[in-house]
């Protein structure tokens, strides 16, 4: 098997106002907004069960509402939480 690395490079900003997004319907199928309050709210994170060939594994992530962010995704807010708890 070959293994790359990848690197994530995050920047975090405040703003006063709200942004316009404009999304690449090719890359993003929705753009899911939560405030940072909803996201330091520990009931926010979760962990399922997934059976993935005949093995459980644990799938941790965020619920907002309806959506679930998981993946690499739910790696960097789980950093983000950490960095502002």
């Amino acid at each position: 098997m070959c293994r790359r690395a990848i690197f994530v490079f995050i920047r975090l900003w405040v703003i006063l106002a709200s942004p316009e997004f404009c999304l690449a319907e090719v890359e993003v199928a929705e753009l899911i907004e939560a405030p940072i309050e909803s996201l330091l709210d520990p009931a926010t994170a979760r962990v399922e069960e997934w059976e993935i060939p005949g093995r459980i594994w644990p799938v941790p992530f965020y619920q907002f509402g309806p959506h679930k962010v998981w993946g690499a995704t739910a790696m960097i807010l789980a950093e983000l939480v950490a960095m502002l708890e």
